[in-house]
């Protein structure tokens, strides 16, 4: 069995506890302790459909709005750095909206694709 070891440059976004090496790619990544005071707008837990990869979003812990990534069912807390109506709109903050979208093929020039 391998210990996790904790990177002290990794830290939770909330309570600046250290956390592992898994946390390096989800920034502002919340600590399972403090992932443990989140509920949803109306105060009670979210709900998670592990089938699915789905749950409640967006979380609060404390008064600090955030975002889950559900996957492999489970989930990794993330805290909003910048205002976002949707999950999608989370996400594309986290990348510099550099998220790839569907795009309509327009038709070039003769002779161009």
């Amino acid at each position: 069995m391998s210990k996790e070891t904790y990177n002290h440059n990794i830290k939770c976004s909330i309570c600046g506890t250290s956390l592992t090496d898994f946390y390096i790619n989800y920034p502002g990544a919340v600590c399972d302790e403090c992932d443990q005071r989140a509920v949803i707008g109306s105060g009670r837990k979210p709900r998670h459909w592990s089938h699915a990869d789905d749950g409640d979003n967006p979380v609060f812990v404390g008064r600090i709005r955030c975002w889950r990534y559900y996957k492999f069912g489970g989930w990794i807390t993330m805290r909003e750095s910048v205002r976002c109506r949707t999950y999608d709109e989370f996400v594309d903050s986290l990348i510099g909206g550099r998220r790839k979208r569907k795009q309509r093929r327009r038709p070039g020039k003769a002779g161009q694709p």
